[in-house]
């Protein structure tokens, strides 16, 4: 029985993520926003009557406090013990599966029916964290549990960060799905599960306009990063409960609340919008694109990983100004100095030809940028550099806002548009239907154009097809805002993170007097998600770093296609990935 649930789940989730329509809940509430809480506590490990005896203190502060809704941390009921487990020395490991295997409990367990009647007692929802048993089997779940004191739903965690499969016993859950409450549409995601982005597109797809990450292990500006891209990656909410930790990200991006409770005990309370509609961009959502289309075959995973091998990379940014012969005299300036400086690639922004200006793209022909192209390719040439960079280009008659890779001889070896179009594009270009990678020299890469980077399978995709540099480009628009200018760069992050892989990033520059342009800050960053370098907001920088691709593994990626939740219909969207 087990195992035909287990095949169902695999479709549904194969559904869900490359072709069903977002889901909603389709209630109505008189309230607008509902007051939740979050419990910050460390659970003592193995001691449920501790933990109970902390649960109903902090639960009697947050119903006090005016919360409907209150979140405890991974394990909250027995303290996070797997890692106990697997830690130990031989000598004491079977003691302590023993009592592992004791101290789990079922969602009708004495001390899940004690936090059931605590809901019941005050009217409040509780979100709670235990090692759930179901016959033979243990689980970390994640249980919400009504008002009613009723479990309307549960999520085991799927994604282990650390190899937690020793115990033949101990299991990740096969199913993730989001679930109407009185508030709204929700999903759970689980500690590690963040790292792992198809969860949380799963999750909203499935029109979860609020996912909470109850969560026992790391945290840190790295967490901070990776759940603002969750967040704008999905147009969500994010709730992280942490036992020391509470963070409360909205559906930009946008840090709503970051308090450390280090100083034990305590309750956070925090208001989110309820019963949200889903976000416009999950629905502008392209999966004709990588679901269906591009190549014949998986990446091979026997296949190795380049050795030691460099490359020597340049981030270019430089503004755009009105005129087209002048940026592409201003590039060829920097494809001069990049090769001078040992660069074997260099990149542009968005549109560096024309600047991301409506009016001047629209008063080039298709002519203009075959000439641009070919001045570009003669720089190439004469500098022995491959160069890839952003125009408004046409081909058969139809504009696109394309990337276009040019080799070392001139010679233009490959063009993508960009795919998913926003705002101003939208006016003057169609969206792209090619997604590849590409050589330089003999090494495999990848690119994304802007707004491309909010749709995490656009990077991973290719990623998964061998792909261990990623070049973005981007001219994002005047985003001023620091509020809105911390988002942005935590998606470049995450993708770098997420994937194991290095991004290189070209925006444009900001113009000092005209404020026009985007924002500058180009940035090259390395598979862990450190930042090698970046550019200024106004100045016309060159960032060069010799990337070392045997730390770009691609590793994370394919973990992915290891995973038997997500493999399915990750081999369904190889199908499409191209090479060039």
């Amino acid at each position: 029985m087990e195992k035909v649930s287990f095949i169902i789940t695999l479709i549904i989730a194969h559904a869900i993520v490359f072709l069903a329509p977002i889901q909603s809940s389709g209630q109505s509430s008189p309230h607008q926003k509902v007051k939740m809480a979050s419990l910050s506590y460390v659970p003592v490990k193995w001691d449920k009557a501790a933990n109970i005896a902390t649960i109903e203190q902090l639960v009697e502060e947050a119903v006090v406090g005016g919360a409907e809704c209150i979140i405890t941390p991974e394990g909250g009921l027995e303290g996070y013990l797997i890692n106990v487990v697997n830690e130990s020395d031989e000598p004491v490991k079977p003691d302590l599966e023993r009592r592992f295997k004791e101290i789990a409990e079922s969602e009708e367990g004495e001390n899940v029916l004690k936090i059931k009647d605590l809901a019941r007692k005050h009217g409040v929802d509780i979100v709670l964290g235990f090692l759930e048993r179901d016959g033979d089997i243990l689980y970390n779940t994640s249980a919400w549990i009504n008002a009613q004191g009723k479990i309307i739903h549960k999520h085991r965690k799927t994604q282990m960060a650390q190899e937690y499969f020793t115990p033949e016993y101990y299991h990740p859950g096969n199913d993730i799905d989001a679930f109407d409450t009185r508030f709204g549409r929700m999903g759970i995601m689980i500690c590690y599960e963040r790292q792992v982005p198809e969860v949380a597109r799963v999750l909203a797809l499935a029109g979860a306009s609020i996912i909470l990450n109850p969560s026992y292990g790391g945290r840190g500006e790295w967490n901070s990063t990776m759940l603002r891209a969750r967040a704008r990656d999905n147009d969500a909410w994010l709730i992280f409960t942490h036992p020391k930790q509470t963070l409360v990200i909205d559906d930009g991006g946008e840090m709503i609340v970051y308090k450390d409770h280090e100083d034990g005990p305590g309750v956070v309370f925090f208001d989110v919008p309820q019963d949200l509609a889903p976000g416009d961009k999950l629905g502008k959502r392209r999966p004709e694109v990588f679901a269906k289309k591009i190549a014949t075959t998986i990446a091979d995973e026997k296949q190795p990983f380049p050795g030691s091998e460099k490359i020597k990379v340049a981030s270019v940014q430089i503004h755009s100004v009105h005129s087209m012969d002048s940026n592409v005299n201003k590039m060829i300036k920097k494809i001069e100095h990049c090769a001078s400086s040992g660069v074997q690639v260099a990149l542009f922004h968005e549109c560096a030809t024309t600047g991301y200006y409506t009016e001047d793209i629209l008063r080039y022909t298709e002519k203009d940028f075959i000439d641009a192209e070919r001045r570009i390719s003669l720089a190439c040439k004469a500098q022995g550099i491959y160069v890839v960079y952003g125009s408004p280009y046409y081909e058969q008659g139809t504009r696109y806002n394309m990337g276009i890779v040019i080799n070392d001889q001139g010679e233009t070896i490959y063009r993508q548009a960009k795919i998913q179009l926003v705002g101003g594009d939208e006016g003057w270009a169609r969206p792209g239907t090619r997604l590849s990678t590409f050589k330089i020299g003999d090494k495999t890469c990848s690119m994304i154009i802007c707004h491309d980077s909010r749709y995490p399978e656009l990077v991973r995709l290719p990623v998964m097809k061998g792909s261990r540099l990623v070049f973005y480009m981007s001219s994002e628009s005047n985003i001023t805002r620091e509020s809105k200018i911390i988002p942005y760069r935590a998606q470049v992050v995450a993708r770098a993170v997420e994937n194991n892989v290095y991004v290189v990033q070209s925006n444009e520059a900001q113009n000092f007097s005209t404020m026009e342009g985007s924002h500058g800050q180009s940035r090259i960053v390395a598979p862990d998600g450190v930042l090698l370098q970046e550019a200024s907001i106004f100045g016309e920088d060159v960032l060069i770093v010799e990337l070392d691709l045997s730390k770009s593994s691609g590793g994370l990626a394919k973990k992915s296609l290891q995973s038997a939740l997500f493999k399915a219909w990750w081999e369904e969207g190889l199908k499409l990935i191209g090479t060039q």
